[in-house]
């Protein structure tokens, strides 16, 4: 069975075309920058496929490689953690629209969100309404650590967790302040961590970052 793509509107698809202008003789491209509102607007008029995973990173659209196992391991690991004891005054989610800004719609791994009783259903989170976000780091690791952590900083979102899959760590990154974290840690197994919004909560790093399996043996 085929299905209908709607054509998209006519803002939206003059935004698929490249402009060009004429440089020296030579016709140098330029990119068109999408914003938030015209990415979420192609995605209402089915644009990309379902199964697509695209960020919005400074006007540019990137697609986003499919996680692998130990990507997913350290993201159930750290959902396990979080659902034994957050209750209903907090929102967690994993791999949701995010906006950042006019530029930037992100997919973050999980957030932990303000409460909101329509669970966001009129608009699309934004810094505003975060209390944390993490990124689980395996190839994405320098993108993580570069171009998002100053993202996330600009934006003033209050604490952003990388999730290292690769040395097994967690690295944490509050309290910005024109437009850059002041306070970093980097936590390892067999320490214990606590989200700054909720500093009464201990977790172990073990526990996020280290299979069952892994820590049995």
């Amino acid at each position: 069975m085929t299905s209908t793509i709607a054509r998209p509107e006519p803002h939206i698809e003059r935004a698929i075309h490249i402009e060009s202008r004429e440089t020296s003789g030579f016709a140098e491209q330029i990119p068109y920058r999408f914003t938030s509102d015209q990415l979420l607007k192609m995605g209402e008029h089915n644009i990309f496929h379902p199964d697509d995973r695209i960020e919005l990173i400074e006007g540019e659209v990137f697609s986003m490689v499919p996680p692998g196992s130990i990507h997913n391991a350290r993201q159930i690991g750290v959902t396990r953690a979080f659902n034994r004891v957050f209750g209903d005054e907090q929102i967690v989610v994993s791999s949701v629209s995010f906006r950042l800004d006019d530029g930037s719609l992100l997919e973050p791994d999980m957030m932990i969100l303000r409460y909101q009783d329509d669970f966001y259903e009129n608009k699309v989170p934004g810094p505003e309404d975060t209390l944390l976000v993490i990124e689980v780091s395996f190839s994405t690791l320098n993108l993580d650590r570069t171009r998002k952590l100053d993202l996330y900083a600009r934006a003033g979102v209050p604490e952003y967790w990388i999730l290292n899959a690769i040395d097994t760590a967690i690295e944490t990154h509050s309290v910005p302040i024109n437009g850059r974290y002041t306070q970093s840690r980097t936590y390892h197994p067999g320490e214990t961590i606590s989200p700054a919004a909720f500093p009464e909560l201990a977790f172990g790093v073990s526990e996020i970052m280290v299979s069952p399996s892994e820590r049995a043996t």
